[in-house]
């Protein structure tokens, strides 16, 4: 992770254009999450590039990844973009979130 310059966070590089190929995968896993209240996810993206494809958040209830609860495919303008994803979390135990980049 790196600091961002003024201080108030933090950021993880991922390459998007080569040596990586069509369909490599990274993934940002938050600590399981335990709750019986409805929760928001927040953070921060930047996807510019030829050679951006696709950033998906996946709610992880049990064994599986099921559909994306947020997605954004392709180039977007060279700036930082805020998301907030509402998550219900209602009898779910312990839920992770997978932020996955493809």
């Amino acid at each position: 992770m790196h600091k961002f310059p003024s201080g108030s966070g933090y950021y993880i590089y991922i390459e998007a254009s080569s040596p990586r190929v069509l369909n490599d995968t990274a993934r940002i896993v938050s600590a399981a999450i335990t709750s019986t209240s409805s929760k928001c996810l927040h953070f921060w993206y930047h996807m510019y590039g030829t050679h951006v494809n696709t950033l998906n958040v996946y709610k992880m209830v049990g064994t599986g990844l099921g559909t994306p609860v947020w997605t954004r495919t392709g180039t977007r303008s060279d700036q930082w973009y805020n998301a907030n994803v509402d998550i219900q979390v209602l009898l779910c135990l312990s839920c992770f979130f997978f932020l996955i980049l493809v």
